[in-house]
């Protein structure tokens, strides 16, 4: 098999590439290799337990005592959209295809791929530009790519690291969490013919300084999505370094390649899962960039794709769909903090899975998607622990349907005496500590008699869990969720393998009569309301009253207070805050602006009603038009984007940004220092006033919270990757 660099790779269970082919296929043989890499093992256990801990206190910070009902309100949403997928499926292509992107439909991987190629093809692209997608990889998109002529580069700093290694992702979120900073000086000094530093600031600069000339030169841009909004046909795409702004931004097309499951009712309904997402993942309360993308530019903007097409991926999904027992596996909003949380993936590392997806939803999806005879270790894979069910951020019950796949796996293969026992062993063994003490001294003698080999390898390994080492939680711990639930019989449902790449593309029509006959129903049916925002989750900084943003009957005060929560947010996201009078606020930061160096100030329109650009000109800063790609800003002096915002929110620090004729989306983007004036009115206290602004969505909508970011190289937080490095937010008082 060939990979997507050209050599070859070892067949895992579907075909996958395996990362080591001379490793066994078998989960636990694969997770013996990690385990005998101690350098792998601290990596990983690192960088998962912080983002453990961010996570925790960053929904205790944001939510208190009610986390789990903002994680149950999150789960009652997605389930309704998935127990409706068919009409909001159809919903959301009619609204995107009005909005101008074109739709396409795809059953499996290889059809995804095919539309993709010939939509590359058919616009003669020769280079593409792509950000992080989870789907892209379980397609294999860039193999399908290059075997057609077609170069691609991977921009996120970690999948692009990876690439030059010829390697594969091993984590949701941070797809290089299993190497060092030595391992990336390696690679740019090999690849790239850069001089050898360990400086992780140094190692990001030289992956900005030549992804930039990539996206120069690209002319498609390829990005995943993470949701999908019916009501508006819009994608949404949420992102921390700006590669994924740029794949949207500078190229003539993009293809977005998206799961079915990523669609949501509409934007109010977005809420709870933009504020659980990126706490989940990373523990911030947003992500830098969170993009709304509804159609391609529009006449006269001077950036974004030309063209939008929007690739809907089955590949599995409606098999899932078609089972009731575990439809809510797809609920998955790839935050990646189960992973984090698992004690099994600490240990054995995203590679031992044998698959895109590792971790307690990789044991549970790959199995589901691609075929539970294909990966029968995968849900053994877990010690049913729960940790990673309390970290769902839409409430999945993963040990459950852990638990319901072993049953199903036994259903299918009668198994061994000691393999039949295992899942009621293990429970045992967890929450029980007569059991758990009779095991620390059963499993020495075991391996004492002949090394946990032959025919007592199997009882030694079910004593130790996956490895002597593994941090599991005490076993006197009798409240396991998950671990000692009974499930319903019943045969799990599985997809037929797909069809060659010379099939034709699935007709639409065909496509949601398949999604409405998983859901046992015809298209059409009728569809329930959806359930409703509840507002007691929704409010955490403004009460009842409210006026315009600001709470009614306290005038210029509640005004201020506003200001400076989000001020002190705006500094918490990286970010410098200006305040002055508005009358005096263009001096103040052209003084700034000045002081720092800088020498080239590009102003969307708004910006220069204000005076923005007299204020410039006389503190001897060039005045550039709007740009629309990188090369007019390559110059020895320092550039700033100055721009105006359609509100901001003071919950998170955010300011939004609406494309228009006169404000590129590249304003924000290209230059080295970006500054959003915000006038103290357009605050807003809370993510949800943001979601509810009145009008239709423009081109793009983009929320930013921060300058661009990254923490791939060892967990060192980096600014300036790809955007703007320094974020200055100017706020004009009493306006």
């Amino acid at each position: 098999m060939t990979d997507r660099h050209g050599g070859e790779r070892a067949r895992a269970f579907d075909g996958e590439p395996t990362l080591f082919p001379e490793l066994p296929y078998h989960w636990r043989e694969r997770a013996d290799h990690f385990l005998a890499d101690a350098a792998v093992q601290g990596f990983v256990e690192d960088a998962t337990s912080v983002k453990d801990r961010g996570r925790r206190t960053a929904c205790a910070e944001a939510f208190g005592s009610r986390t789990d009902d903002w994680r149950r309100h999150a789960a009652a949403i997605k389930q309704h959209t998935l127990d409706h997928l068919d009409h909001y499926l159809a919903l959301f292509i009619d609204r995107a295809e009005s909005a101008g992107a074109s739709v396409h439909v795809a059953k499996d991987a290889e059809e995804a791929n095919r539309i993709a190629v010939d939509i590359a093809t058919g616009h003669g692209a020769k280079l593409c530009v792509k950000s992080k997608s989870m789907v892209t990889e379980e397609t294999h998109l860039l193999g399908a790519f290059e075997r057609a002529g077609i170069e691609t580069v991977e921009t996120d700093l970690g999948e692009f690291i990876i690439q030059l290694d010829r390697d594969a992702p091993s984590h949701i979120v941070m797809p290089m969490i299993h190497k060092d900073r030595t391992a990336v000086a390696r690679a740019f000094e090999r690849e790239l013919g850069s001089a050898y530093t360990e400086d992780p600031a140094e190692l990001t600069a030289i992956a900005r300084a030549h992804l930039r000339k990539e996206f120069l030169r690209a002319d498609l841009g390829v990005t995943g999505g993470n949701f999908l909004l019916a009501e508006s046909g819009t994608l949404v795409i949420c992102t921390n370094e700006g590669n994924g702004r740029f794949c949207a931004t500078t190229p003539a097309h993009q293809i977005a390649m998206v799961g079915i499951e990523k669609v949501i009712p509409d934007l109010e309904r977005l809420a709870p899962f933009i504020k659980l997402l990126a706490r989940s993942a990373t523990g911030q309360p947003l992500t830098v960039y969170t993009q709304f993308l509804t159609g391609p530019r529009r006449e006269r903007e001077k950036d974004g794709p030309e063209t939008l097409d929007i690739i809907l991926v089955d590949a599995g999904r409606t098999a899932i769909l078609a089972n009731e027992e575990y439809r809510a596996a797809l609920r998955c909003i790839r935050c990646g903090a189960c992973q984090n949380a698992c004690p099994v993936y600490r240990k054995a590392t995203g590679h031992a899975y044998g698959s895109v997806y590792g971790g307690p939803i990789g044991a549970v999806i790959t199995p589901l998607l691609k075929g539970l005879e294909n990966y029968p270790d995968l849900p053994g894979a877990s010690s049913l622990c729960g940790a990673c069910r309390e970290a769902c951020p839409v409430d999945i019950d993963l040990p459950g349907m852990l638990i319901s796949l072993r049953r199903d796996l036994a259903v299918r293969r009668p198994p061994a005496l000691l393999e039949e026992t295992a899942p009621p062993r293990d429970a045992l063994v967890i929450c029980d500590p007569w059991a758990d003490a009779l095991g620390a001294v059963g499993v020495p003698l075991v391996r004492a008699r002949d090394g946990g080999r032959g025919e007592h390898r199997a009882l030694a390994r079910a004593g130790e869990g996956v490895d002597k080492r593994a941090q599991l939680p005490s076993s006197r711990r009798r409240d396991v969720p998950g671990a000692v639930a009974t499930r319903a019989e019943g045969g799990l449902a599985m997809k037929p393998a797909g069809e060659g790449l010379s099939e034709p593309t699935t007709p639409r029509s065909e496509f949601l009569a398949r999604v409405s006959a998983a859901l046992g129903r015809r298209l059409g049916a009728p569809v329930p309301t959806s359930p409703p925002l509840d507002e007691g989750l929704v409010r955490r900084v403004a009460g009842e009253g409210r006026v315009d943003g600001v709470q009614s009957g306290e005038g210029g005060e509640a005004l201020s207070a506003l200001s400076t929560q989000f001020a002190a947010q705006v500094v918490a996201a990286g970010g410098i805050v200006l305040r002055a009078p508005a009358g005096v606020l263009p001096a103040t930061l052209a003084g700034w602006l000045s002081g720092e160096d800088v020498g080239c100030a590009v102003l969307d329109l708004s910006a220069e009603r204000l005076g923005l650009r007299e204020a410039c000109e006389r503190a001897g800063i060039e005045i550039a038009a709007p740009v629309a790609r990188p090369e007019a800003l390559e110059r020895p002096v320092t550039t700033a984007g100055i721009t105006c915002v359609r509100c901001a929110v003071a919950e998170t620090g955010t300011v939004v940004l609406d494309a228009s004729v006169g404000s590129p989306r590249g304003t924000s983007l290209l230059p080295d220092v970006h500054v959003a004036v915000v006038l103290e009115s357009q605050i807003v206290p809370d993510l949800i006033d943001a979601l509810r602004l009145e009008g239709d969505l423009p081109s793009a909508r983009t929320w930013i919270t921060g300058p661009s970011k990254t923490a791939d190289i060892e967990g060192i937080l980096i600014t300036g990757v790809h955007g703007p490095g320094r974020w200055v937010v100017a706020i004009a008082e009493g306006v």
